[in-house]
């Protein structure tokens, strides 16, 4: 690996007034300086996108085990399914928790403005009723 003698203003072309370069361009300066890393294990990129996936709840080490067992078994696939499946389950009792507790609220404030609307209606019409006795 070469060893980095570039600022990162430098690196970021923003040494001498020059425009903020976007993300990409960053990306691209980092790529040609350093060379392609080989840092995620993964021969295709739905192995990255599974191996992306699980890290979010294991540690890599137990993910990269993990994936090597079911490359072998050429499970990959089904696995994903079942991961997004638990995922989608998840969120629907996390939606389902919700509107159970905003349901009540919003009964409530439903009928405090039914309410305030028949006030607003009949509370003239007893003031007209006083003014005509």
């Amino acid at each position: 690996m070469k060893k980095c003698s570039l600022s990162c203003d430098k690196m970021a072309g923003q040494g001498k007034g020059d425009t903020k370069p976007s993300p990409r361009e960053v990306y691209r300066r980092l790529y040609d300086w350093f060379g392609p890393q080989g840092w995620w294990p993964g021969d295709t990129p739905f192995e990255v996108m599974v191996g992306a996936i699980l890290t979010q709840s294991a540690a890599w080490a137990n993910v990269e085990k993990a994936l090597v067992r079911l490359k072998e078994a050429g499970a990959l696939e089904r696995s994903l399914f079942k991961i997004a499946d638990s995922y989608e389950r998840e969120a629907d009792r996390a939606m389902k928790l919700m509107t159970s507790l905003v349901e009540p609220a919003m009964i409530l404030i439903m009928g405090s403005l039914v309410g305030f609307i028949v006030i607003s209606m009949l509370l003239p019409i007893f003031q007209i009723d006083l003014l005509a006795r």
